[in-house]
């Protein structure tokens, strides 16, 4: 296991994210509004709480993962870069008779993620003295605000929200806590190994949710909203015929986005992401598969190019 992926997992890595955006939605229907437009049930967020949440189209398919938080007058909507504008987009053509007001916070702060098992110990020994923290959950203390999201890389994750221009402040002084400054390819090693899907690289907007399996993104006890019929169905009638699957791959060779998963003459699916694991010491990867070659122990084969290479479907997460 290298460096970086070492620290990621057991002690303290620190990177900046500037791959996320955040929405501001206000205005006193903003409740009933996102309650109509995403998956997860909002009027049951607290401030100081966050959900996750998709925003799906009509047809019921991804249009961008989102993370919600509550304030006492506001949500925010924290979303990739990857489906950022889309998902404002989208959710302002729906703005017609709710008095909300959707506008672009991503300028109000600069980001510090902090990922590891002592992560909150080198976190309050940089000056942010942050008590236990629920996963989604929040906390302001010493000019910043703290989320705690393990569902980034799938393991134990905060983000330092700073004031702008106090980002690279804030990676100083957690390094000299004895964090350790990781790169974006190490983090998404131990994603891949965690089995986290990405939006963007795994998820796309022909993604049902259930086929990501993020059936627990989802409310299925509330009100309407775009997109439900499709995904209820799914959910009761397993409507989805490819799933996401994790994959040991044989060899050292990684293969790329798109590699053709087949079996016999099925050409059954592709790989989305892949990596030559530094936990595991193999190649790892994620796929969609038919549901009718997703039990973990199925054989299948990859090809790439002028490339095959044999892998195995094997369940989530392959290292926690």
């Amino acid at each position: 296991m290298n460096e970086e992926v070492q620290a990621i997992r057991d002690g303290a890595a620190v990177l900046r994210r500037d791959d996320l955006y955040t929405l501001r939605v206000a205005g006193p229907d903003r409740e009933r509004f996102l309650n109509g437009m995403i998956t997860s049930d909002v009027s049951k967020l607290e401030t100081g709480r966050m959900q996750r949440a998709i925003k799906p189209n009509n047809r019921g398919r991804v249009e961008g993962l989102l993370r919600v938080r509550a304030e006492d007058d506001v949500f925010l909507i924290d979303v990739l870069e990857a489906s950022a504008q889309r998902v404002a987009t989208e959710l302002n053509k729906l703005i017609i008779m709710d008095d909300v007001t959707l506008s672009d916070a991503t300028d109000t702060r600069e980001i510090v993620a902090v990922y590891g098992a002592q992560a909150r110990k080198v976190i309050c020994e940089a000056g942010w003295a942050i008590p236990e923290m629920e996963d989604l959950s929040y906390f302001d203390v010493a000019g910043a605000r703290i989320l705690r999201d393990d569902g980034v890389v799938g393991v134990e994750g905060y983000e330092i929200l700073a004031k702008p221009r106090q980002g690279d402040d804030a990676v100083k002084a957690l390094i000299v806590a004895g964090a350790i400054e990781v790169d974006e390819d190490s983090v998404d090693a131990v994603r891949i190994e965690s089995g986290v899907p990405r939006d963007g690289v795994d998820i796309d907007d022909d993604t049902i949710p259930l086929e990501a399996g993020l059936v627990d993104w989802i409310s299925f006890t509330k009100g309407c909203y775009v997109g439900q019929e499709v995904i209820a169905r799914a959910h009761n009638l397993g409507g989805v015929k490819h799933r996401l699957v994790g994959l040991v791959v044989d060899g050292q060779g990684v293969p790329p986005k798109d590699a053709k998963i087949v079996v016999g003459e099925d050409d059954t699916g592709e790989i989305t992401s892949a990596v030559l694991s530094p936990t595991l010491g193999q190649v790892v990867a994620l796929g969609y598969v038919h549901t009718k070659y997703e039990a973990p122990g199925t054989k299948v084969e990859l090809a790439w190019s002028d490339k095959k290479a044999g892998a195995t479907v094997a369940a989530l997460p392959f290292s926690r």
